[in-house]
């Protein structure tokens, strides 16, 4: 037998893949995994939502300036970083899901801001357990 050794604690980029993903909780809070927070360079400071509802994605553009219109504040806790996104949420009637939804974060240079697309959610590792384990118990 050969046994990989886990050393990955805390590390949730490589639960996905080694990609940067945002979660959006219960509540509105906005949350990128580590490999967002290394790859996009994210640390305590702000940010401006946008939203392109003809194409359902969000636009999280990092900001110095914390006085400029429509701020948030990003806030670190221990690899990952979060953003409070409840009333951009509700201001463009996006459904605030009852469990953590994650999508995909990438980089668009030519927008300057990291890009989420609520058309492409990841599926959650438990949902899909449970449908093996339904269909292994329907047989």
């Amino acid at each position: 037998m050969s046994f990989e050794k886990f050393t990955h604690h805390g590390h949730s980029a490589r639960i996905a893949g080694g990609r940067p993903t945002c979660s959006i909780r219960r509540g509105g809070q906005f949350g990128f995994n580590s490999g967002a927070r290394r790859e996009f360079g994210l640390k305590d400071g702000y940010a401006v939502f946008y939203y392109d509802s003809a194409n359902k994605v969000i636009g999280i553009q990092i900001v110095d300036n914390k006085d400029e219109e429509g701020t948030v504040r990003l806030r670190v806790r221990g690899s990952n970083i979060y953003l409070f996104g409840g009333s951009f949420l509700r201001y463009h009637n996006i459904p605030i899901p009852a469990k953590v939804a994650r999508y995909n974060a990438v980089w668009s240079d030519e927008h300057g801001m990291i890009l989420v697309d609520l058309k492409r959610k990841i599926p959650n590792a438990n949902s899909k357990r449970r449908e093996i384990f339904d269909e292994y118990n329907t047989r």
